[in-house]
């Protein structure tokens, strides 16, 4: 007979058995009818294993204690007895959720609400301390939400279970309490388990109900145990900026690992989370250098197209480490994007709508929206557009220059009034546009070397120049409205400058640096740039510029730790910046092709690079913080992380090792700042050395008898160098082939297997690495709206792709390395994004970045 069936048949006289509601660690609940009453009742059953252990003469004694709490937020307590063997106790059937059904629907509750249910709970738990009833056992799934009003129930049943089984329970494999709201003292089994424990579990309640996960987390009950005894929880005020000091002060407080730095009572945390009662001042101010979430970047991009920066006061960009920052959000609708700001700082413009990345840059359909800094009304001056890039302020404020398809019209670029009106077109084949004044837009189609001046109201073409002898191939370009000089990022054959011009387009000075050509600060004597590095986080620079057009310093850090697609959502001002930032999380994740999936982190910081090393075992990943990031490892399977790096420095390509004993990552280095640094750091000493490479290369592999593969930015060219960095072969794949997307080095390292794209084809071609020759291994025709990235080269003598359709999720596609056909290998159990899926050398497991990204803007301002 079912315990279903047991209990109908035992309690038929007094109560009528429904349907199951749930089940927990400690005991199923049922939905029942009480008969003399009338009335809908849960009925909670312990776990048949349990109930044989405690006793019905031992838990029943102890839980009548709880019997007697009567208070507006403590769910009562109905009844209680033993029914053939089962214990079980009867509470009234809330119709409504538990607080752990909200948080899994909305992940974050609105602050107000939040302290709110916090006050709700601090004041039934100080009722019933002052009884001399510990709850044990606050969580989520313990607080039930009524018409919006707390009610924790299983008051005392964690407490009754501990008295009356003792040390018998562990036999069951039973914890009291949760670890994710275990306090310190209660996770190391303290037996003086008193109030302030119960003040620990609510304080790491509302930290999760406010940033959207617990204070602790970790990928075991013991990692987390672990974590709540050491680690100091991050700042909540980093999660929820708008959050008020004494708020967070209060949170921070009740999770202190000694009980004796909490509060003293329930009561006294409530009247602190209302401003009252005595503060620390440990988390009355946020940290010198916050940072919040950053928008997830879609896939590796190449160098930056259509950078949309606003400006900034050079001051700030020389204050990399600002005393303080307050953060204010701008909008609340998940698809905000592209701010731009005016010089002045009073106004800013954006997208509303969904977007995409083409080409390097972000297209999207929706509104234009503009709104009055810090907190003005949004105005939609253009509505359900299509194709929305770049919006561009007048020096004035006064026009907003956008690229779009306005409903009803043709694509071009367009000017609009701040106002709204009618939106007016200025040319219709613009690849990259300034204003150069009020009244003129500067005007460039890609891969052209001429820059047209436009008159705004009439469209008519005034001037035009082109770019030093004409061989320039312009990637953007930002002009000072003061004199006319001209910011541009560019080519010169193959290698990528960034430089200053005047308005005539004499090119007076060039920065050979990996970066995007950005805008100029209000007092035009700086330029702001981008400094990208492949499937890695970016920074904002600043470089000044003397008055005569030439670059007169080394670049100074502003802003680090931003993902390529991110250069669409970053407005610099005179006193801060408005940045796009993610409402969800950004993890790594580990998978066996075919199989199972299972996270890695936890969303406490942000990642990138994630790679897995070649026999599968561990997972190497960059974690970042403020102003840079550090390399970490973890095993495979899950557990502790630990650090390979700790320096915070500007990290990209991470790579293991032939061997996987050893991981290098890329950074910058050299007197300029341009050259490419490999560190290569030793897992078993930790002892780093490092590679200087060429300037302009970068290595993309390393090879099992200390040779590495270097290729050149921005060219179709590649060498394989010794230790030193000299060159010993090389190989140029023919600009008819297409452009190179990736490699993947074979088994035996004696090929290495190059990726490339031209409309509708993606073709395949081995270099043999010894003298650099190639060979075709395939062409594969790829349809629009398909995408083949190129992964591994499998022991098993196939090429893996991740393959993507659409918006759909990726799946991995193989292909013999000496030809044929293409065939699906397995379904990703995991929403991968493609552009991060790493696979062990036998193809058998993986990691990868899983993103859910919805942006909102935030107006950062620095003081």
């Amino acid at each position: 007979m079912s315990d279903l069936d047991r209990l109908t048949t035992a309690l038929a006289e007094h109560y009528r058995i429904e349907r199951e509601l749930g089940k927990g660690g400690m005991a199923t609940v049922y939905l029942g009818e009480d008969l003399r009453h009338q009335r809908h009742v849960a009925v909670k059953v312990l776990r048949p294993d349990l109930s044989a252990i405690v006793g019905a003469d031992r838990f029943l004694n102890e839980i009548r204690v709880t019997a007697n709490l009567q208070h507006p937020h403590i769910l009562p307590l109905y009844d209680s007895g033993s029914a053939d063997g089962l214990l079980f106790y009867v509470m009234p059937y809330v119709q409504g959720e538990s607080l752990r059904d909200r948080l899994t629907r909305e992940k974050q509750l609105p602050i107000d609400e939040a302290v709110r249910l916090a006050k709700e709970v601090a004041s039934a738990l100080d009722y019933a301390h002052r009884q001399g009833v510990i709850h044990r056992d606050i969580k989520p799934e313990n607080i039930l939400l009524q018409d919006g009003t707390a009610l924790v129930t299983d008051f005392g049943i964690a407490l009754a279970l501990s008295q009356a089984g003792g040390t018998r329970l562990t036999e069951t494999g039973l914890s009291l309490g949760t670890p994710y709201y275990m306090s310190p003292e209660q996770a190391t089994g303290d037996r003086q388990i008193d109030a302030r424990s119960d003040i620990y579990a609510l304080g790491a309640v509302l930290y999760e109900m406010l940033s959207g996960d617990p204070p602790h987390t970790g990928s075991t009950a013991q990692a987390i145990i672990a974590a709540v005894v050491t680690e100091e929880p991050r700042d909540i005020a980093t999660r929820r900026p708008r959050l008020a000091p004494h708020i967070a002060e209060a949170v921070h407080r009740a999770l202190e690992k000694l009980p004796a730095d909490r509060f003293a009572s329930a009561a006294e945390f409530a009247k602190a989370l209302d401003g009252g009662g005595v503060t620390t001042g440990r988390f009355a101010a946020a940290p010198a250098a916050r940072r919040a979430r950053r928008r997830p970047w879609l896939a590796p991009a190449a160098l930056v197209v259509g950078i949309a920066l606003g400006l900034l006061g050079a001051l700030a960009f020389l204050r990399p480490a600002p005393l303080r920052e307050t953060r204010t959000r701008l909008t609340f609708t998940g698809d905000a994007s592209a701010p731009a700001v005016t010089r002045d700082g009073h106004w800013l413009a954006y997208i509303r709508g969904n977007c995409r990345m083409v080409g390097g840059a972000s297209s999207c359909n929706g509104d234009v929206v503009v709104q009055e800094l810090p907190r003005g009304v949004p105005n939609a001056i253009v509505d359900s557009a299509v194709g929305i890039t770049s919006p561009t302020w007048s020096p004035d404020g006064a026009n907003l220059a956008v690229w779009m398809r306005p409903a009803g019209g043709q694509t071009g670029l367009y000017v609009v009034p701040r106002t709204g009106g009618l939106a007016r077109k200025v040319a219709a084949d613009a690849s990259n546009f300034d204003f150069a004044d009020d009244r003129t837009m500067a005007v460039n189609r890609r891969g052209d070397p001429a820059i047209r001046y436009v008159d705004i109201g009439t469209g008519q073409v005034r001037d035009s120049m082109v770019l030093g002898d004409g061989r320039w191939v312009l990637n953007t370009f930002s002009i000072n409205p003061d004199d006319g000089l001209i910011a541009f990022g560019g080519f010169l054959g193959s290698a990528y400058y960034t430089g200053i011009a005047s308005r005539r387009g004499k090119v007076l000075d060039t920065l050979h640096f990996t970066v995007g050509g950005g805008g100029w600060a209000p007092d035009g004597r700086h330029v702001i740039l981008f400094q990208l590095g492949a499937q890695t986080i970016g920074r904002l620079l600043l470089v000044p510029v003397s008055r005569a057009g030439h670059f007169s310093g080394r670049p100074v850090q502003f802003l680090g730790g931003i993902r390529p697609n991110e250069l669409t959502s970053v407005a610099v001002m005179p006193n801060g910046y408005v940045i796009g930032e993610a409402g969800e999380t950004t993890d790594v994740w580990a998978f066996t092709v075919g199989g199972a999936a299972w996270r890695l982190t936890h969303s406490s910081a942000w990642y990138t690079d994630p790679t897995i090393a070649p026999d599968g075992s561990r997972v190497a990943y960059v974690k970042q913080d403020a102003w840079g990031a550090n390399v970490y490892t973890a095993p495979f399977g899950g557990g502790a992380e630990r650090p390979v790096t700790t320096d915070s420095g500007f990290r990209q390509l991470l790579q293991w090792l032939p061997g996987g004993q050893r991981i290098s990552d890329l950074v910058l280095g050299g007197a300029s700042g341009n050259t490419f640094v490999q560190e290569i750091t030793d897992l078993q000493t930790g002892l780093r050395h490092t590679m200087t490479t060429a300037p302009g290369t970068v290595v993309i592999r390393w090879l099992p008898d200390g040779t590495a593969l270097t290729e050149s930015i921005g060219s179709q060219a590649g060498a394989r160098v010794d230790s030193t960095g000299r060159v010993l072969t090389q190989y140029h794949l023919a600009d008819s082939v297409g452009a190179m997307t990736a490699e993947a080095l074979s088994p035996d390292a004696a090929e290495l297997a190059v990726a490339t794209s031209r409309p509708g084809v993606a073709g395949l071609y081995a270099v043999r690495l010894a003298d650099g020759t190639l060979r075709h291994v395939a062409d594969l025709p790829v349809a629009p709206g398909v995408h083949l990235l190129l992964r591994l080269w499998g022991t098993d003598g196939f090429l893996y792709f991740a393959r993507v359709v659409g918006l759909a999720p990726p799946e991995l596609w193989r292909l013999r390395a000496t030809g044929g056909a293409l065939q699906r290998a397995a379904a990703l159990p995991v929403a991968c994004d493609q552009g991060t899926i790493t696979l062990s050398r036998d193809a058998r497991e993986g990691a990868c970045l899983v993103i859910d990204d919805r942006p909102d803007l935030w107006l950062v301002e620095r003081r």
